[in-house]
């Protein structure tokens, strides 16, 4: 491709095959100047980004050198860099209604922080093992492990209110908040969902017979009554009409 002044590009000498696709009744990308422009560029970190997120203005990154910048997305500007975690950050999530952000290191450790000010809010502790889902709900933080567990935390005060350990039932890890208070987990082949407030297994429902050895491994909320899991190849739309009644 031959490269002209301010970063447009045109087609140059092509062998194979060119796809053309047609953006109105005489225009196509064969006819367009495509001008790219780098608008930022900056080294966030030393080794490889493995974490992106974007929330309230703010671009947040990490890797394995246990920090996160928070930079100012429309000028790129390095605001905050967080450090507390003394582990591999292994998860990283922003808020855009809260302005705040969540990470998860290696350690089972998992930090709140505010966005608008870089403070720590909360250091949330008691989950054995690396996280692999972690949910906010209004008022709590529900996290699974590896090890089996999953851990409760009021989320005003970082407080832990409930720590399970489901070893009475198949476990997958996939966690997802059906409503304020209801969290839906998985297993093998069964939904379990669990009351946030007290803590405890309210039922289960067993989807169709599978021979994937995984288990559910993503669970999605269409809506406040509707759950989306997969599990290996399938994947199942369940409503609960019980729920949709209650919240009506």
């Amino acid at each position: 491709m031959a490269k002209t002044e301010e970063g447009a590009v045109h087609p140059g000498p092509y062998r194979g095959h060119r796809r053309i696709r047609s953006l109105g009744t005489n225009t196509s990308w064969r006819h367009m100047d495509m001008h790219c422009n780098t608008l930022h560029s900056v080294k966030a970190h030393q080794s490889t980004i493995g974490l992106l997120a974007i929330a309230s203005g703010r671009c947040l990154t990490a890797c394995e050198d246990k920090i996160i910048n928070v930079y100012r997305s429309d000028d790129a500007n390095l605001l905050y860099t967080l450090r507390g975690h003394n582990d591999t950050i292994i998860l990283l999530q922003a808020d855009e209604q809260t302005a705040t952000a969540q990470t998860a290191s290696e350690d089972g450790v998992i930090r709140l922080w505010d966005l608008l000010t870089g403070a720590c809010i909360h250091k949330l502790t008691g989950l054995i093992g690396p996280v692999l889902n972690l949910q906010i709900s209004s008022n709590y933080v529900i996290a699974s492990s590896l090890e089996s567990l999953m851990c409760i935390w009021d989320k005003s005060s970082g407080r832990l209110v409930h720590s399970i350990h489901k070893s009475n039932c198949s476990y997958s890890g996939a966690i997802t908040v059906l409503v304020d208070t209801l969290l839906v987990s998985g297993g093998r082949d069964t939904l379990y969902f669990w009351d946030l407030e007290s803590g405890s297994l309210i039922y289960s429902i067993k989807l169709p017979t599978t021979n994937c050895m995984d288990g559910i491994n993503k669970l999605t909320v269409m809506n406040s009554c509707t759950l989306v899991a997969t599990v290996g190849s399938q994947v199942h739309t369940i409503t609960f009409r019980k729920i949709a009644e209650r919240i009506m």
